[in-house]
Formats: C-alpha cells, structure tokens, sequence
C-alpha cells in the first residue's frame, strides 16, 4: 500500500489541478491519461473531475510546465528532475 501512496494523482476539476494521493483501493476509475517524463518514466495520473477537451489540455499543459516540466524537441515531456541532472 505505502508505494501506492507514493504515487501522485492530478485531478482536474473547476479550472484547477489538485494533486493527490490514493490507496489502490481509493484510486479513481476515470483516469484521463498518464504524463510520462521521456527519461525517467515517471510521472503523474491525470484524472477528469469536470474539466475536459482543448480547457483540460490547457490547464494541464499550464500545470505541467508551472510545475518544471519542459518538452523536447519531440514534444516528449521532460520531468524537473532529469532536467537538472542535465
């Protein structure tokens, strides 16, 4: 149970991301989709809450590069982390 609290849920809901975490027996069905760092593969759960369409993309692009993630030259998304170690 403790490495599924470990992972990091962003709900999207109401204009905003909510970071959260879930036991797996709490965790939402309704997973929109899961942001991958290129590097290291890890990343957060995106779940739909009330948000959708071209205003969830944005909000969650907005999110994401707030948060330190970058994309490549591909569009491949690039975590804070592996950013920094270069």
């Amino acid at each position: 149970m403790l490495a599924d609290l470990a992972v990091v849920w962003w709900e999207l809901a109401h204009g905003r991301v909510r970071p959260t975490r879930y036991c797996a027996r709490c965790a939402p069905k309704n997973v929109f989709t899961s942001i991958d760092c290129v590097y290291c593969g890890d990343g957060p759960l995106v779940v739909l809450k009330s948000t959708n369409g071209p205003a969830a993309d944005a909000l969650l692009w907005t999110a994401l590069t707030t948060s330190g993630w970058n994309t490549t030259a591909d569009g491949e998304w690039v975590c804070r982390d592996c950013q920094a170690v270069g």
